[in-house]
């Protein structure tokens, strides 16, 4: 998110993050770090590509965390704009309303902080960004990850061995 609206998020100012698409329905009441990016324009992403690393990271600070706990679908005008007080979004903002379309409205169960946060995550080769949708990130933690790993050889999975279902099947991909 960019600069002021994840701090007003965080502070409870903020009381519903508006996006043009759905929230995974798996992430609602989980917890979802917030990263905030300094302001730009409006609709134009601070972190390009789909994976963010190295001198990147830079332009990222880790705030605090949310959970959603139920989405709000904006359809009318009307009702978009009676909510201005919870989401923040002025009908001049170039996130505001437009004829024709939908809006989403995430709306914040519980929040925390982390701190005030420095800019930059760490940029040691050992953390990056993976784009899961738009403006959602996975936090890849390498060292973590590495130790999973590691922890998990050797061993084997139900359903291995010879003649089993489980043959040649590769695991699925965990989505939201």
């Amino acid at each position: 998110m960019q600069e002021p609206f994840a701090r007003h998020l965080l502070s409870g100012k903020k009381q519903i993050e508006t996006r043009l698409y759905d929230l995974p329905p798996g992430l609602i009441g989980r917890r979802v770090d917030i990263l905030e990016t300094r302001k730009g324009e409006s609709r134009v992403p601070q972190l390009k590509g789909d994976t963010v690393e190295g001198e990147a990271l830079k332009k990222v600070r880790r705030l605090g965390w949310v959970e959603f706990g139920r989405v709000v679908k904006y359809d009318e005008r009307g009702m978009f704009e009676a909510d201005e007080e919870k989401h923040l979004v002025t009908p001049d903002s170039g996130y505001g309303w437009t004829e024709g379309g939908v809006i989403f409205g995430w709306v914040v169960a519980r929040r925390g902080m982390h701190g005030e946060g420095k800019w930059g995550l760490k940029d040691n080769g050992e953390v990056r960004l993976v784009r899961r949708l738009r403006s959602l990130f996975e936090v890849q933690d390498r060292a973590y990850q590495a130790g999973q790993s590691a922890k998990s050889k050797g061993k084997k999975n139900k359903g291995e061995g010879e003649g089993s279902a489980g043959d040649g099947l590769k695991a699925k991909k965990k989505r939201f």
